[in-house]
């Protein structure tokens, strides 16, 4: 409370460590004070040890989060996937993810049924069918978006895999 979060992270860790019994409440704040002091993996492993850490969707949220500040991309998907389906919000967290790790095939299949925002879910399916070089493909869904609602960024698209489709065929 008086703003020393690292005496504090030093206290509630000693007290662990010594076995004392934490509430669920002291070690949330534990873990929120590890982020605090710039410790995210420590905050996410907190976290992911409370109770109900695997179905409470905000301790997901913080969570995901955490491994996401902590570059543990692997682990941070992993609980946008559970996080996301306790809410479909954060599936574009874990789509936006996917991308990042180049995971262009998960990001296809996850946004193939997804009714909510088309001209963004053609975006991002024509980036993904990009990043794997099936420009064909790609092309259709910027020029979906674009009928959905068009834009500047789906005109540039659609201006930049044009050109590159006739590049490949000439």
């Amino acid at each position: 409370q008086v703003g020393k979060a690292r005496d504090a992270v030093d206290t509630l860790s000693l007290a662990k460590v010594n076995h004392v019994e934490l509430s669920q409440r002291d070690l949330r704040m534990l873990a929120q004070l590890y982020a605090q002091v710039g410790l995210p993996e420590k905050a996410a492993l907190e976290i992911s040890q409370l109770n109900d850490a695997s179905t409470d969707v905000k301790l997901l949220f913080e969570q995901a989060v955490y491994w996401q500040r902590a570059k543990e991309w692997d682990k941070a998907i992993a609980v946008w996937h559970s996080a996301s389906k306790y809410k479909s919000k954060y599936r574009w967290n874990l789509i936006g993810l996917l991308l990042q790790q180049q995971h262009y095939r998960e990001v296809l299949d996850l946004t193939k049924d997804i009714k909510k925002n088309p001209e963004r879910v053609a975006m991002t399916r024509a980036e993904a069918f990009y990043k794997l070089g099936e420009i064909d493909k790609a092309l259709h869904e910027a020029k979906r978006a674009d009928r959905i609602k068009s834009s500047k960024i789906s005109q540039r698209w659609i201006k930049f895999l044009s050109q590159l489709s006739r590049d490949t065929t000439v």
